[in-house]
């Protein structure tokens, strides 16, 4: 069955995953209504409309400054991975190796079963427990009755100390990720409380303005409106991949957000024709990260038309968000 267009909320349609521009359609009307509050008319319509976008603007705000916080946190568990690998377990082998443990060794391969891979690769949480898992071995290993001074003791306690440190920010960083997923709900009904607020303004305009329409024009932000072209991609690129993602000309200072939800960093870059390889104008973001970029920070705008994102690890698959903003 064909849907009457008329019967069709094409706010709501329009805005499905793109908060930024339902806000700016609800703040276009909010501001139109704000001065022709004389008018009994409109004076009745912004009471009953301003406070769904009050509410939006409100969630909205909230939501980039728990993205921001979130952020923070996702850059201190990288920090913290990255001190693991190489640095920590280079120096935790090497402490291994200095207690008496000959490398190759049964007890050495005890401690290390899968050498350094299991702290390299995986996701972040894998890598975390790894080291608790060293924790363990390195404690089978410690003769009965040894001092608090003994090598291997003192190895476990600096191996516990990162562990609780790493599980601990992990922790923290879980929970933002967490308090964003309930704020991005929480603006998600607010743009749908407003784009149906703006729906029905429209119909009381249509019912008002029956016999003059072009009175409706002015309130409604009909270039955002119509704007319908895709602005939101979540795809996922294999090891050691370059993917073509879309085609479209933008101004230099059109800003994209990139997010990549993966462990590993992505490039991402414009280039001119579809075949052509990632160069050197190109962003990289790094695994559990998002980034605001400019278009010119991308590739050549607006010449470069075709927008790649590049894999370079062997192993990981990547996982990423581009939002044309």
């Amino acid at each position: 069955m064909i849907i009457w267009k008329y019967l069709t909320n094409q706010f709501l349609i329009a805005t499905t995953d793109n908060f930024r521009k339902a806000l700016k359609l609800a703040e276009f009307t909010d501001s139109a209504l704000s001065q022709r509050t004389s008018d009994p008319f409109f004076n009745a319509q912004y009471l009953i409309f301003h406070p769904l976008y009050d509410t939006l603007n409100i969630a909205f705000d909230k939501l980039e400054t728990q993205r921001g916080t979130q952020k923070g946190k996702t850059t201190s568990v990288e920090e913290v991975i990255k001190e693991l690998s190489p640095k920590k377990i280079n120096q935790w082998d090497s402490a291994v190796q200095a207690a008496g443990i000959v490398k190759g060794s049964a007890n050495y391969v005890a401690i290390f079963p899968n050498r350094h891979k299991t702290f390299q690769r995986g996701d972040i949480l894998t890598r975390i427990n790894s080291v608790n898992s060293l924790s363990m071995a390195i404690d089978l290993q410690i003769p009965v009755g040894a001092p608090p001074t003994h090598p291997l003791v003192l190895l476990k306690s600096d191996v516990d100390i990162f562990y609780t440190l790493a599980s601990d920010i992990y922790t923290k960083q879980q929970g933002e990720i967490s308090d964003t997923g309930s704020d991005s709900d929480i603006v998600e009904q607010a743009r749908v409380n407003a784009m149906v607020g703006l729906y029905a303004f429209l119909g009381a305009c249509i019912n008002k303005f029956a016999d003059n329409p072009v009175v409706i024009e002015p309130l409604f932000d009909l270039e955002t409106l119509r704007n319908i072209r895709q602005r939101l991609w979540q795809q996922t690129i294999a090891p050691s991949t370059t993917k073509l993602i879309f085609k479209r000309t933008l101004i230099p200072a059109q800003q994209l957000r990139l997010k990549v939800d993966s462990t590993k960093p992505l490039i991402f870059a414009f280039v001119n024709e579809k075949n052509d390889e990632i160069g050197g104008l190109s962003f990289t973001v790094q695994g559990g990260e998002e980034e605001i970029v400019m278009a010119s920070q991308l590739g050549n705008i607006p010449a470069d038309t075709y927008l790649k994102v590049k894999n370079s690890d062997e192993d990981v698959d990547g996982f990423f968000t581009i939002e044309i903003m």
